[in-house]
């Protein structure tokens, strides 16, 4: 599904498509980085942080956004 770009098939349907289709497929690219079997295409923990931090941003702001 993710290959073919339907990102939010693989979201949690809980969530009732209530998400960021960006931070969405920011979280699943680093994801996939992290199982590389190539260690030294992996992400650093920091890197990875980093990138989730930025993904939780995106989220609070599209929540701030809606509320006002």
């Amino acid at each position: 599904m993710i290959g073919q770009g339907h990102i939010k098939n693989t979201v949690d349907p809980r969530l009732h498509g209530d998400f960021d289709i960006s931070s969405a497929w920011k979280a699943v690219e680093i994801a996939i980085l992290s199982v590389s079997q190539t260690s030294t295409e992996r992400p650093t923990m920091n890197h990875v942080v980093r990138e989730l931090s930025q993904c939780l941003e995106m989220e609070i702001a599209r929540s701030g956004n809606e509320d006002g």
